[in-house]
């Protein structure tokens, strides 16, 4: 048969738009996955999609948008953006996924694109720059679905993302990537980030289980059940890891092996595709990122970041930009207050790519035996940088000065409870911090560490030995539970010794007795005070610290007014008051204008506070359990505020109508306050991640907050006020994840809770008007329920349920059996 050259074009184009439609187009995806589907749901609502019982509905949104798939390496990023690919690309045009970008090298250029939209071979002899015109006269009125899949650098998307001009309203692109970094060279349009953690230990048994029993089924389930928890939970929740595992175990029923997988897992948990891709995550830091990332890993994970940035800043190294860089490679995860937190298996990687090397030639060393060995030997060392025996270790050994003094690159030394003897002089120059908690150095260590910056010398009983220690260039000084001041004159001479001290740590001390009338260092930038008996002439000193950026004297009884000591404090970041005496707060009009963070908890006495609106860069406040009489009209809060906390002030009984002004604020808690509703201006808080509300009288669900659409947490447990609001649609809470009503009085809850996509929390037990449970969301994951009049629930959608807390009355009513309740509502 022949057709005409019209014919024949007709004909192609029809071929290829029914290939478009077939399922062609589907990405493979195996069907063992196993905890998806809430992942999936909030894919869903950041990419606008109207997503219920598993169907796409509608896409929302004519502008366009990009979502990032951020995590660690084999944690399911492209799995993730395989299974919403496959269920919205009906809503689209023109489809592409780019698959594999940085191992394959790729960089994603227009003509390449333009390909693959037209399901086209890219022909790389095209001149360069055609595509960019050519996209914009054929795609701008089409709606276009894109997936770039692990993105690494910038440069690979760049030519792509720098003008998106071409795109046709309601267009979506998908990035992966385990560097949260290249989504910012996105401009101009939204750009919305989904984290994808590592599996918790309950779903990563399951995935195991269901490509285990692929095979043959295990002889003695008991026993291979409890050590394939032991396998899952050495392969750190990551699906890359655990698959080839499983699979590997399928058809092994000798129980040994189990065993002997079990014991190597423990000990290289990285082995195949994970240790590969962190390893490419890894070689792409620059050199200073490297030396922190292992600092962390071996010595500081869930360390304040504060501290060893200032021997991390000795070196070189640019603490805050490698810090920032290791959270956006997902190396850090986010930590409460400034800590450096790090995924167990980040952290083993790091440790392992140190073990590499052979003992004498690691740069760093955290085991005892490893470090014995190397500290005793009296051999030169030009590798090691950090040698690290905790607590309980180096305390039954002995070192001289002279063998730690032939480590000639050594700049991290911690050796608690260890005798330390010798004379020496200028052997250490590289060393940079010392912890030394409840160690004993004997002999002349005056001109032993002339470099050091980080003495860290808790419970120090050698407090005259610490007065010959070289100090003039010490930066950091931790003294927590030492006995300071026993001797009043020898600490004058310590204090007049440090000339260039930043930190000042006296936690536990007592200081009655202390002298600061000395030359001492008035440099100081943070001072810890914390658990202090409070000297008087403590005040006058901290009046001299033009410097400081943290002050911390929570639970320092006897001080009762800091506004003298807190004037002209203009680098001030963090005012640390909490469980103080402190009668009133007053900070004045010019003074304070950097501090972020005023935490004042459980100030009993403290009854006055005067305005602080002036303080715009403030983020974070906590008055609990003050006894102020809060006059609403009159008080305005920080406006740059994201953290509110006012747990526990009985005297406060409604919020300023100003509170809607806080456009930043993330969390309120107003619990056990006396608080019976909210202002109208709630309404504006468009940031509002959490609010809580425990035991206070509060009447009805607040209409104001049900368009909160970054809400993830309410919590108006034991509410005993709080009645029915059926009316009330909470349907626009769309980011809610937590909601909590328990020993309320609510008769039903508000409506629309159905349509809440992302909520896995439900706890309405004890709600002894609640007589039956609406249709919930199948996103739920706990669900808390039970009063004497409710009705059994059915809970057959339900599919992502784990945790079920029932609350049956243990009291058994006269003349009733003592029956188990009946269950069948459970799988009916």
């Amino acid at each position: 048969m022949f057709f005409r050259r019209d014919e024949a074009t007709v004909l192609k184009k029809v071929l290829k738009r029914v290939k478009e439609v077939l399922d062609e187009d589907d990405q493979y995806v195996t069907e063992k996955l196993v905890g998806i589907g809430l992942r999936v749901q909030e894919m869903m609502t950041k990419l606008g999609v109207v997503y219920s019982h598993g169907e796409v509905k509608t896409l929302c949104g004519e502008d366009v948008r990009v979502v990032g798939i951020c995590g660690i390496p084999g944690v399911g990023k492209t799995t993730l953006a395989k299974v919403v690919f496959n269920k919205i690309r009906k809503s689209f045009n023109r489809l592409s996924f780019l698959e594999d970008i940085n191992l394959k090298g790729v960089k994603v250029y227009p003509d390449l694109l333009i390909a693959e939209l037209q399901k086209e071979k890219h022909d790389p002899r095209r001149p360069f720059g055609i595509g960019s015109k050519k996209m914009k006269s054929v795609f701008t009125n089409t709606k276009v679905l894109i997936v770039l899949d692990d993105v690494h650098k910038d440069e690979q998307i760049e030519a792509l993302a720098k003008d998106l001009s071409w795109l046709g309203q309601g267009s979506r692109i998908i990035v992966t990537t385990d560097n949260r970094k290249v989504l910012n060279v996105f401009h101009n349009v939204t750009v919305e980030e989904c984290e994808v953690k590592p599996m918790g230990n309950y779903h990563a048994h399951q995935l195991f289980w269901k490509h285990v029993l692929q095979g043959n089924a295990s002889p003695d389930v008991l026993e291979y059940d409890s050590l394939s928890r032991d396998i899952v939970e050495a392969l750190g929740g990551l699906p890359m890891a655990i698959v080839p595992w499983a699979n590997s175990l399928k058809k092994e029923k000798n129980i040994e092996m189990w065993k002997c997988t079990r014991e190597f897992l423990r000990e290289h948990p990285h082995e195949g595709k994970v240790e590969d891709a962190l390893n490419a995550s890894f070689v792409s830091l620059n050199n200073c990122t490297k030396l922190v990332f292992l600092d962390i890993a071996c010595f500081f994970s869930r360390k304040d970041e504060k501290i060893p940035s200032y021997m991390w800043e000795a070196c070189r190294c640019f603490p805050p930009k490698a810090i920032k860089e290791l959270r956006n490679m997902h190396f850090l995860e986010d930590g409460e207050n400034n800590e450096l937190r790090m995924h167990r298996l980040v952290r083993d990687f790091g440790r392992k790519h140190v073990e590499r090397n052979s003992l004498r030639e690691r740069c760093r060393i955290w085991n005892f035996s490893d470090a014995r060995v190397i500290l005793e030997d009296g051999l030169p060392n030009a590798h090691v940088e950090g040698i690290s025996l905790p607590v309980g270790e180096a305390g039954t050994v002995r070192f001289t000065c002279e063998a730690l003094g032939k480590k000639s690159k050594l700049r991290y030394l911690r050796l608690d409870g260890a005798n330390i003897e010798g004379t020496a002089e200028n052997l250490l120059v590289n060393l940079r911090h010392l912890r030394l908690d409840g160690a004993n150095i004997e002999g002349n260590s005056e001109n032993l560490l002339p470099n050091l910056r980080w003495l860290d010398w808790q419970e120090c009983r050698s407090i005259h030995e610490l007065r010959n220690m070289d100090m003039k260039k010490l930066v950091i000084l931790d003294l927590a539970r030492s006995p300071v001041t026993t001797y009043p004159g020898v600490w004058r001479q310590i204090m007049e010794k440090v000339k260039e001290l930043k930190v000042l740590n006296l936690q536990g001390c007592n200081l009655l007795r202390a002298s600061w009338e000395s030359s001492a260092s008035t440099d100081l930038e943070m001072l810890i005070m914390e658990d202090c008996t409070r000297s008087r002439a403590l005040g006058a000193f901290i009046s001299q610290l033009k410097l400081l950026k943290s002050l911390n004297l929570r639970n320092c009884k006897g001080v009762q007014q800091l506004v003298q000591q807190l004037h002209g404090k203009e680098f001030l970041t963090e005012l640390l008051i909490d469980g103080t005496d402190i009668k009133e707060i007053h900070i004045e009009n010019d003074s304070l204008k950097n501090l972020e963070v005023l935490s004042a908890r459980d100030c009993i006495q403290l009854m006055d506070i005067f305005p602080i609106g002036h303080l715009t860069k403030l983020r974070r406040l906590a008055l609990d359990g003050a006894n102020i009489d809060w006059v609403p009209e009159t008080f305005d809060f920080p406006p740059n505020l994201e953290r509110l906390s006012l747990r526990k002030c009985e005297k406060l009984c409604e919020l300023p109508p100003s509170i809607g002004k806080l456009k930043q604020l993330e969390e309120m808690d107003l619990s056990d306050t006396r608080i019976t509703q909210l202002p109208k201006s709630v309404k504006d808080l468009s940031n509002l991640k959490m609010l809580k509300m425990e035991r206070t009288p509060l009447q009805k669900f607040p209409k104001d907050i049900v368009k909160l659409e970054k809400l993830e947490e309410i919590d108006f447990s034991g509410c005993t006020n709080l009645e029915a609001q059926e009316s009330c649609d909470i349907s626009g809470l769309s980011s809610l994840r937590i909601l909590r009503l328990s020993s309320s009085i609510v008769a039903g809850l508000p409506q629309g809770i159905c349509g809440l996509p992302l909520l896995r929390t439900l706890d309405v037990h004890k709600c002894e008007r609640l007589q039956a449970l609406p249709e919930l969301p199948s996103s739920l994951v706990t669900l808390c329920w039970g009063s004497k009049i409710m009705a059994d629930p059915r809970l057959t959608n339900l599919t992502n349920l784990k945790e079920l807390c029932l609350n049956v009355d243990e009291q058994i009513q006269a003349g009733s059996s003592n029956q188990t309740p009946n269950m069948w509502w459970i799988m009916d």
